[in-house]
This record gives structure tokens, C-alpha cells and sequence, in this order.
């Protein structure tokens, strides 16, 4: 453990999700003493009801808008770091990071579709097992009768999230960060020169997700998702070792996308229901309908699934992620000490190593009085 000293640069986070801690771990490795304020700390952040596997963006769940293609290379590049990344922490115990196979079906073959070819083309430079193979939607255990014509696979990190946002908060603390709970209100701009004061920070980095909607006066929406959460032990039904995904859903089932992922070691995540400018995570008397809803498109992929045993209290998670339209902001202000590092939308984990580096960067380079200026996104070919 790294003992600050008063010599040491140090950073004011705001924000406790994913984003923030893994910022706070980043600045660290920089140098950084940090001190993280937040109003939600782990099981209260929506990247505790994240589905959390890693995938090449555009993502398939959720809800989506044309990013400007600048936007997507960044995003690209944020993720090529972070799987790295993963790849490392999966070897440590106690990190709740898992490494499993992924299916992702298509209603078309993407021969037909340019994008998704693009995307097949972009992904295999940066995956284990990548393999696209039509013959992937005849798994045994799968409906046959489903509409999928085409499908790709990969090895993919799995996270469980109440295990690895527990262990990420223990890193923070463990490198000499402090934590501490409370609300900011905004405008930042207006806040942040007391803010700097109080804790004595020469930086301030703004990752409060859908907060930065007032924080920052900046475009970012809620979109509503819901995970139900089963046993995934062997009794019920065969154990589920491989994820299936796909945002193309036979119309008969109705939802928005199917998500079938492996949690740790005996869960099992099943969704899923993306509702754009929806701010509340209370259901209401909707609750029972969109489990059952969650519940049935996915048996209806997997047959054995309706055996599944709905676990305890914590069956149905339901979290707002913050979708920013022109896409994910990490920059610094102009002429001023405040980095952000927000609007992930529902990649937050899959994008958390390489956004929060180039948010430690320009940390760095604000102390330093340089430009701050993001280098331009990795190139990342596609053909």
C-alpha cells in the first residue's frame, strides 16, 4: 500500500459506480491520492444491476441511437483495453471475474447485414476463440424453431458485479483512498472551485453517470433495464455454462433482447426489458408481468429453463442505465481542473479500464498544464 503525501497530487471523484472506482484505481497507479464521494456506494449503484459481459460495441442490449463514428472507434478502443485488462484481474482470486464462451444470434446472415459484418471483422482482431459459424443456432438444448439464421462466438469476460464491486472498493481503500457519503449538486462548474477546498484536490473527475444530467447540463437519459436472477446449480435444469445473446427476438415472444449469461458460480442472469425515459426503478404493478415476460422469451430460446427456480429476494433487478447521445464523455474542461468520465449507457463495465486510463491521463495532464486533449482513437480495422 502506497502511503500520500502531502506533495502527492490529489483527485476528488465523484461518483461510486464502476466508473468512479475504477477512475479512483486509475489515478492511483498515476500517482494520485483520491478521496471518492457519492450518494449510492456499492448495491445501490446501477453497476451493481449491470448484466456485465464485455462485448464490442454498439452493445446489443439496450437502447441505442446512431453514435458519431468518432464516438464508436473510442468506444472500440476503451474496450480492447479493459478485456486486457480483465484478463489479468480474472487471475487474481476473489475478483468475481469469470471467463465463459458467448453466442450471439442474428436473424440474418451477416454476409447480408454491412454493419454487423463490420463488426464481426473488427471483433475477431481482439478475441480469444472467435468463431462465426452458422451451425451455432443448432445447439442441443436450443429451440429449433427459433428465427436465428447465424451466430458468433467468442470468450468473453463475466463479471459479478456484487462480488467485483466490492473488491474494487477494497483496491481504493487498500491504496490509501478514502470514501466518503454525500451529494453534490450542480451546476459542477459552479461547485467545483469549494468542492477542490473542502478536500483539498487539484482535480476533480465527474463520473455520476445519469447525475450529470444536472451535475453537467449535459444530454443523458435514463433507459430502465430489468435482470431476473435463477439458480443455475444442475438440479433444476442442465447447468448453463455458455451466454447467449441477441437484440433480434422472434416477434412471438415480445421483450426487447434476449440475455442468457452465467453469474458466478450457481446464478444464472436472464433478460431483458430496456425502457428508455423511464426514471424510476420501481415497477409497480408491472413487476410481475415483465418477470413473467423476462422469463418466457427466454425459455422459449431454452426450453429447460422452465424449471428455473426464481432465487430469493433479489429475483428481479431492476437499474437505470445513462445513455448519452453523443456518446461517452471523457474530456476535460477547458481552462479548468474537472475531468468526466460518463454517459456509458449499458457498457459500463465493458468500457471501465480504458475510459477511466484516459480520465487518469488527463488528470495527469492538468496537473502538468498540458494540452489535456484525448489522442486520437486507436485504429481498429475493419476489413
Amino acid at each position: 500500500m502506497k502511503h500520500f503525501t502531502s506533495s502527492d497530487p490529489r483527485a476528488l471523484i465523484i461518483g461510486a459506480g464502476v466508473a468512479g472506482l475504477t477512475t479512483a484505481r486509475c489515478l492511483q497507479e498515476q500517482g494520485f491520492g483520491v478521496t471518492v464521494i457519492a450518494d449510492h456506494f456499492q448495491s445501490a449503484t446501477t453497476s451493481a444491476v449491470a448484466g456485465a459481459l464485455w462485448e464490442w460495441p454498439p452493445a446489443v442490449y439496450g437502447f441505442h441511437e446512431k453514435q458519431p463514428e468518432q464516438a464508436l472507434l473510442a468506444e472500440q478502443r476503451w474496450c480492447v483495453e479493459s478485456y486486457k485488462r480483465f484478463q489479468t484481474l480474472a487471475l487474481k482470486e476473489g475478483t468475481g471475474i469469470y471467463w465463459r464462451p458467448v453466442i450471439f444470434y442474428l436473424g440474418a446472415p451477416a454476409a447480408e447485414d454491412p454493419r454487423e459484418l463490420r463488426k464481426l471483422r473488427e471483433l475477431r482482431q481482439h478475441v480469444r476463440g472467435f468463431r462465426h459459424d452458422a451451425e451455432l443456432t443448432a445447439r442441443p438444448g436450443i429451440n429449433v424453431r427459433s428465427a436465428f439464421v447465424d451466430a458468433y462466438t467468442y470468450e468473453t469476460p463475466l463479471i459479478e458485479t456484487d462480488v467485483y464491486m466490492a473488491w474494487l472498493l477494497g483496491e481504493v481503500l487498500g491504496h490509501g483512498g478514502t470514501v466518503e457519503g454525500r451529494r453534490v449538486y450542480g451546476p459542477l462548474a459552479a461547485a467545483a472551485p469549494a468542492l477542490r477546498d473542502v478536500y483539498r484536490a487539484d482535480i476533480v473527475v465527474n463520473c455520476t453517470g445519469l447525475g450529470a444530467r444536472g451535475l453537467s447540463e449535459d444530454d443523458v437519459a435514463p433507459v430502465r433495464v430489468a435482470w431476473l436472477i435463477v439458480e443455475n446449480d444442475g438440479r433444476s435444469f442442465p447447468k448453463v455454462t455458455t451466454a447467449h445473446c441477441s437484440s433480434q427476438l422472434d416477434s412471438a415472444t415480445g421483450g426487447n433482447f434476449l440475455f442468457i449469461a452465467p453469474r458466478g458460480r450457481d446464478r444464472l442472469i436472464l433478460g431483458g426489458i430496456a425502457q428508455p425515459e423511464h426514471w424510476s426503478t420501481n415497477l409497480g404493478i408491472q413487476r410481475d408481468s415483465i418477470s413473467e415476460l423476462i422469463w418466457r422469451q427466454c425459455m422459449q430460446f431454452m426450453p429447460c429453463l422452465a424449471n428455473a427456480k426464481i432465487c430469493g429476494n433479489a429475483e428481479l433487478r431492476v437499474g437505470l442505465h445513462p445513455f448519452r447521445r453523443a456518446g461517452v464523455r471523457v474530456e476535460r474542461e477547458i481552462g479548468d481542473t474537472v475531468v468526466h468520465n460518463y454517459g456509458h449507457g449499458g457498457s459500463g463495465v465493458t468500457l471501465s479500464w480504458g475510459c477511466a486510463r484516459d480520465a487518469a491521463r488527463l488528470a495527469r495532464e492538468a496537473i502538468a498544464g498540458t494540452s489535456g486533449q484525448l489522442a486520437l482513437p486507436l485504429a481498429l480495422a475493419s476489413g
